[in-house]
């Protein structure tokens, strides 16, 4: 959730539904400026539409122009520079390429001081240096688990002989219980970044309290480097 400055505390998945929504909008505002005039004798010119007496077409909200954000290409905008920098670790790849190409849509009507790729995916890697773990611990599955695997519900259950208690795991812990052979945080949170679609430089916050949960809980224990190295994980 994130709070934006005209009042609204929603979603970033939201956001980017309305920041797509806001850029129709703008190649709309874009053509009626240009096309428009021809039509204004008939119509009126979009302007001239009194503040809170109708919605406006170039802005989905209302005409009180004196209002920070009350016109679509404002909150536009803001949404596309926030994607590109607070936000950008919350998105998945596959978003960002969306934002991106939002942007280069609608580049020629706003400018919207898109980075180019290189500068972006530095950006990224120092982001993820910063978070990134630093590789101390190794880990390895407890070898005296019992597993009981539901793949058709995405869960695992497993018990210890010495622990007589079941534990479940659902698919994200399941998937980091798997992870776990013989890797150390950082290549920990590099693999599931990779295989989820999560920004490196978020992973680790997802990765850490999995991590605590499956090591207090017996699912995986800490092991040297010559134990990873028999794990098949060189050191």
């Amino acid at each position: 959730m994130v709070t934006l400055p005209w009042g609204r505390e929603i979603s970033v998945s939201n956001c980017l539904f309305a920041f797509h929504a806001y850029v129709h909008l703008q190649v709309f505002r874009t053509a009626v400026e240009q096309l428009g005039p021809q039509h204004y004798a008939a119509y009126g010119a979009p302007e001239s539409y009194l503040a809170n007496t109708r919605p406006h077409a170039m802005s989905v909200v209302n005409t009180a122009a004196t209002t920070p954000f009350s016109r679509g290409h404002q909150r536009m905008i803001y949404l596309g520079e926030q994607f590109r920098t607070t936000w950008a670790s919350y998105l998945t790849p596959a978003a960002r390429r969306m934002v991106d190409w939002l942007c280069e849509a609608i580049s020629p009507m706003v400018d919207m001081r898109i980075e180019r790729p290189d500068e972006a995916q530095a950006a990224a890697g120092e982001a993820w240096a910063a978070t990134a773990p630093a590789p101390t611990t190794r880990y390895a599955k407890n070898p005296k688990l019992h597993l009981r695997p539901l793949k058709e519900h995405g869960i695992l259950f497993a018990s210890a002989i010495e622990q007589p208690q079941i534990r479940k795991l659902n698919t994200a812990a399941w998937l980091m219980f798997e992870l776990c052979d013989g890797r150390n945080e950082r290549d920990l949170a590099q693999a599931y970044a990779q295989i989820t679609g999560v920004a490196e430089d978020r992973a680790w916050q997802k990765v850490e309290p999995m991590l605590g949960h499956l090591v207090a809980s017996g699912m995986i224990v800490p092991i040297d480097d010559a134990a990873a190295a028999r794990e098949g994980r060189a050191a």
